[in-house]
């Protein structure tokens, strides 16, 4: 899946990851996360990747996306 996800590199990315999220393992999103981490990175774009942690479960939480979204989208 990171590869995947890598594909949009360099555009920008968020990342929402819930504390409690039972259908995704913590240790396995960080893993994901350091792939994808390393793909913007060879493309000089590690800023456009953006991370969300956040207390809850499978949802969407929006605190870091909205403020993504007025930037990128103006």
């Amino acid at each position: 899946m990171p590869e995947i996800a890598s594909l949009i590199a360099p555009l920008p990315c968020l990342w929402e990851v819930g504390a409690k999220d039972p259908l995704i393992d913590a240790t396995l999103a960080d893993q994901a996360l350091t792939r994808i981490r390393r793909d913007y990175r060879a493309l000089q774009a590690e800023e456009h990747l953006h991370l969300d942690r956040f207390n809850g479960g499978h949802r969407w939480n929006g605190a870091v996306a909205y403020r993504l979204m007025d930037k990128v989208l103006k």
